[in-house]
């Protein structure tokens, strides 16, 4: 309120202060549902439920339309909510708060299967050498390595997750 004051907005009354604001603040802040917009109309009967749930199908033309009257203005409003919308989430993809979902998958995909690989191949590696080993303590060390060398590609998943966005 006071950033808002300090930019004009009248104290006086919760009306006069409601209009300023409506009249000077970005629209496409608020992200609030133009008017005049409603849910599309529903196609399924509501008590054709029955048995397992499924539902049977209406004919369109029994179905009431929705108000398919937007005026200039919400439709405009919702544009203008949608371009500011995208122009924030490029805003946090540059600086590197929002992610692909594709990059992360393709990742992470890859890191799961070079460990498992890596983690699978323990013991066709090791076999030979653990099998004249007689000490029990260095048996452990060596598997204790081998599985750590493994694991450690698996823990810098992360950094590789924001190297592969970038490739992308």
């Amino acid at each position: 309120m006071t950033k808002h004051k300090a930019a004009g907005m009248p104290m006086d009354s919760v009306e006069s202060a409601r209009s300023w604001y409506k009249a000077h603040i970005n629209i496409a802040q608020r992200k609030a549902e133009p008017a005049g917009v409603s849910a599309p109309p529903t196609r399924v009967a509501p008590d054709s439920f029955a048995g397992i749930g499924m539902g049977t199908v209406m004919d369109p033309a029994a179905v009431e339309p929705a108000d398919p009257v937007e005026t200039h203005d919400a439709a405009r409003t919702r544009r203008e909510i949608a371009e500011a919308n995208l122009a924030e989430m490029k805003e946090a993809e540059l600086r590197g708060d929002l992610i692909r979902v594709s990059a992360v998958k393709t990742t992470l995909s890859t890191v799961f299967a070079t460990t498992r690989d890596t983690l699978l191949q323990i013991p066709s590696r090791l076999a030979p050498l653990l099998a004249a080993d007689t000490d029990p303590a260095n048996v452990q060390n060596t598997l204790h390595t081998e599985i750590h060398l493994a694991l450690q590609h698996l823990s810098g998943a992360s950094e590789r997750v924001g190297q592969a966005e970038s490739a992308i």
